[in-house]
């Protein structure tokens, strides 16, 4: 404590209450912290695949010749194997002729992702073929009606065990893709396999064991100690003493800069007794809304202050950025916190789409790995999320980008330099936590953590060299229902709380739900149709934040009462669990109220009677009418940008459109849903 043993007790009692908020601090810090840990698992003594399994890689490479050498070891253990080929940059619709083609019916797919798909950290595409070939086959498969698991396999993505190196962090997209999908597409996903370069028969063979697995282990990877399971685990200091200190010095360079979490963390590192020469960094450098502000301010704190226009995904532009620091004050730290957050779940994934949230996050941070590699940094400092750590529906287009940035910091450490990838839950009122993202994570059980507290995690993230941690407010008694849902998971095994809480813990009243297929049998219809209404109104209740499934009313719009596309989606895959049934995506918007949703889920189960044509009576009327219209036309925005393969084609939708719009105001509505399934139905 600092205090010499022949000390009076009166001189003694100050320290001790310091040491003791100390003590305090540190373990409210360690609270917050986690990593991923790999963990062996055994193998079981017989594999056996069955069925038509599919295989697709880009045709010729690495990625044909990885397909083709598990093949036969699949073979060898029971499978039927079918090689699909999709050639670069071909999508959902080539892929969805390729499996029109195939034999069905379909037992599992497996995507072979070639190993340093990126093009290695510098001269890569903005959008690498890994996350954007599963998110297209995704598609098309949900499209050909094929609910076959999807099994995606890479080579060197993840750190898995001691040694490992990850040569090229592309790679790595594809996981934080897929953690995505498992939230959002729980019936057709299989899970993630890392190989080893160069995989021999016993790799194979642990791959066909994995491929084979039904106990919920979704990310795996093969190494020579046998396969490896991912887990989050605690990671808390406990009081070590930190590896270094550090106090930011000469030029630290922020981008995002004038961003809700880049201005804070500003403030943070020019609120030191001696602050740095601070570099905010971005697109719009001083004309960014309260840029001059923030520089006042930090300026007002001692801080040297240069705002730079910027975008840091343009190798040429950074580099006369980092050309233009002055000689006096040298760069010695990098803090990227710079995102394009443009919420969007699987199914509405478009190269451009990707291509725009990849390049701030991961096209950035990788110039910016590029082109300082030699400056012998202090630090380097990458802002991932929770997205990409433990997949997070809606966030399919910012996971991708997050898992590149933890890969990074793997590859950093790797060639002996500084990097710390810090994957944020939600900064209170900053950051995704200002919009409707941020309340949905709350829902689920990520509260958000202040300011000061993210800079002291911050600090000791950088100053005990850590490589990848977590830092996260997890409110245990919900979270865990939340994330295991629609999907078991083994994820949190190694998580003391999450075994605790009690199944369907936290949130609103989600009792209607558990049971409910054994609860709905041997009873009459009305009796059915209100156990569903019941379910449907609770898991709603749960998705949506309402306190208790009363709030939500039976003859109102979903819409109206909250969903959006990503609620809307989750609420399916929820009740598609509970009454054990598939059910479209569309399913929230095709029958829009409680009342009409459930009625549709009781004529699918066994023993109903036959659903009447038309809409159910719930859903009739001009609410259900006007449901439809906003439906038809959100498709009809989603076709029109993906229409990419000539101008003949986009031509000919929007000759389609205005005709569509002329009709409009003449043309009632069955006229006008008739006319879009006739031009719209070979889009």
């Amino acid at each position: 404590m600092g205090v010499d043993g022949d000390e009076p007790l009166m001189a003694v009692l100050p320290a001790l209450a310091d040491w003791r908020r100390r003590r305090g601090a540190d373990r409210e810090q360690d609270a917050l912290r986690y990593k991923e840990e790999w963990v062996r698992i055994p193998a079981p003594e017989r594999v056996a695949l069955e069925g038509t399994w599919l295989l697709v890689a880009e045709p010729g490479g690495a990625g044909e010749a990885a397909a083709r050498a598990c093949a036969r070891r699949m073979e060898a253990h029971g499978a039927r194997t079918v090689h699909i080929g999709v050639g670069p940059g071909g999508g959902r619709r080539e892929l969805r002729r390729a499996l029109a083609d195939a034999p069905g019916p379909v037992a599992g797919v497996v995507s072979v992702q070639a190993p340093g798909a990126g093009a290695g950290t510098s001269g890569a595409p903005a959008v690498p073929p890994g996350p954007a070939a599963t998110a297209a086959l995704l598609q098309a498969l949900g499209e050909a009606g094929v609910s076959a698991p999807v099994w995606c396999l890479t080579s060197g993505a993840v750190a898995a065990a001691p040694g490992d190196r990850i040569a090229d962090p592309w790679d790595a997209a594809v996981w934080g893709l897929g953690r995505v999908a498992a939230q959002e597409h729980p019936d057709r996903w299989g899970g993630l396999v890392d190989l080893p370069p160069d995989p021999g028969e016993r790799d194979l063979g642990a791959l066909c064991a994995a491929l084979a697995r039904t106990d919920g282990e979704d990310q795996l990877a093969v190494r020579p100690q046998g396969l490896l399971a991912r887990r989050l685990v605690r990671a808390p200091l406990a009081g070590a003493a930190p590896a270094r200190r550090w106090r930011p010095s000469g030029t630290v360079l922020v981008t995002g800069g004038t961003g809700a979490l880049g201005a804070q963390t500003a403030r943070w590192l020019a609120s030191g007794d001696d602050p740095p020469h601070l570099l905010l960094v971005g697109r719009r450098g001083p004309e960014a809304p309260g840029a001059a502000v923030l520089a006042e301010e930090l300026r007002a704190l001692g801080a040297r202050t240069t705002l730079a226009a910027c975008d840091v995904a343009d190798r040429e532009a950074l580099a006369r950025v980092l050309d233009g620091i002055p000689g006096d004050q040298p760069l010695t730290a990098v803090v990227h916190t710079a995102a394009a957050l443009d919420d969007a779940p699987v199914d509405a994934l478009t190269p451009e789409r990707m291509e725009e949230a990849l390049r701030a996050k991961a096209v950035g941070a990788l110039n910016l790995h590029e082109l300082t590699r030699g400056a012998g940094l202090e630090a380097f400092v990458l802002f991932s999320s929770a997205a990409a750590l433990v997949g997070v529906a809606g966030q399919a287009n910012y996971a991708p980008g997050n898992a590149v940035l933890d890969a990074l910091a793997h590859h950093r450490r790797g060639l002996g330099l500084e990097a710390v990838s810090v994957a944020w839950g939600t900064w209170a009122d900053q950051g995704m936590a200002a919009d409707g993202t941020g309340e949905r994570l709350v829902r689920h059980g990520l509260p958000g953590i202040g300011a000061r507290t993210a800079a002291a995690a911050l600090r000791r993230a950088v100053e005990h060299r850590d490589t990848a941690v977590a830092v996260a407010r997890i409110d245990w008694s919900r979270f865990p229902a939340a994330f295991t849902a629609v999907r078991p998971s083994t994820l949190l095994d190694r998580i003391p709380e999450a075994a605790r809480t009690p199944d369907g813990g936290g949130g609103a009243d989600t009792e209607g739900a558990a049971g409910l297929r054994a609860r709905l049998e041997g009873e009459g219809r009305a009796e059915r149709r209100r156990l569903l209404l019941g379910a449907v109104r609770a898991e709603a209740a749960s998705v949506l934040g309402y306190r208790a499934p009363g709030g939500v009313a039976e003859d109102r719009s979903f819409k109206d009462q909250g969903a959006d596309s990503v609620t809307a989606l989750e609420l399916r895959n929820r009740l598609a669990a509970a009454v054990e049934e598939p059910l479209p995506a569309s399913v929230v918007f095709d029958h829009p109220t409680p009342a009409a949703l459930a009625a549709h889920l009781e004529g699918l189960l066994p023993g109903a009677a036959p659903e009447r044509e038309g809409p159910a009576p719930e859903a009739s009327g001009k609410e259900g009418d006007e449901e439809r219209l906003e439906r038809a036309l959100a498709v009809l925005e989603e076709v029109l940008p993906g229409l990419q393969e000539g101008a003949s084609a986009r031509t000919g939708a929007e000759g389609r459109l205005e005709a569509l719009l002329t009709g409009l105001t003449s043309a009632t509505r069955d006229e006008l849903f008739a006319l879009i399934d006739e031009e719209l139905g070979g889009a």
